[in-house]
């Protein structure tokens, strides 16, 4: 009984607390001058009311244990204990929302990935178009090239173009496809988090599958 009626009774505190805390906040408002479009001052008394009524919570609770024989001593290192859980649990929570899908999308919505293609020595290229696309686990993202040509002679500059990552994942693959050739495949080593990948060019590597070409790139934020 002892237990529901600690319960009803922090309850009861709580909702006073949120009472008197919309109340006051209402009266502020209208003091302040506070813009009542978009429901600005409804949304200010709820906020206030709201802390006022965990207040108001945590009061009452701390006031009925007391009344019932715990110690000043034991509420301080219970109060410190649950305050030292809710703020862990606040520091796990906002670093993985720092880490999310979600927080990259309404930060950056996508980041640029530039890369060049060097073809093997005297290897001339047919001027069709390569087709490119960036693998980000299963999602596919089709890549330009920054030339409408591709046709070159031994020794020519390399194909340069670039896709856009959106996606959270140490997976990546560049992939490309040219006719009558084996299809090339090249593991991007990026980030999870590609906001957090360099700008300065990676050093050429092969791919895994398909021979003979190489490839650097980098990412720009």
């Amino acid at each position: 009984m002892d237990i529901v009626r600690i319960a009803l009774f922090t309850l009861a505190g709580g909702t006073a607390g949120f009472v008197l805390g919309a109340t006051a906040a209402s009266v502020a408002a209208a003091v302040l001058r506070i813009s009542r479009m978009e429901g600005g001052v409804g949304a200010f008394a709820a906020g206030i009311g709201l802390l006022s009524g965990l207040l108001g919570m945590v009061v009452t609770l701390l006031a009925m244990l007391h009344s019932r024989g715990v110690t000043g001593a034991a509420l301080v290192r219970g109060t410190l204990a649950s305050l030292a859980g809710v703020a862990a649990l606040a520091a796990v929570a906002h670093w993985c929302y720092g880490h999310s899908q979600d927080r990259f999308t309404k930060k950056y919505g996508s980041v640029q990935l530039q890369f060049e293609l060097r073809p093997r020595a005297g290897e001339r290229m047919t001027g069709d178009l390569l087709a490119a696309e960036v693998r980000e686990d299963d999602a596919g993202v089709q890549a330009s090239w920054d030339t409408e040509s591709q046709s070159q002679s031994p020794g020519d500059a390399v194909l340069s173009g670039n896709a856009r990552l959106y996606r959270l994942t140490c997976k990546r693959e560049l992939i490309v496809r040219a006719p009558g050739q084996p299809t090339r495949i090249f593991a991007l080593t990026i980030p999870r988090d590609p906001s957090a990948a360099s700008a300065v060019w990676s050093p050429w590597s092969n791919p895994a599958t398909g021979a003979n070409w190489s490839l650097r790139y980098r990412v720009i934020h």
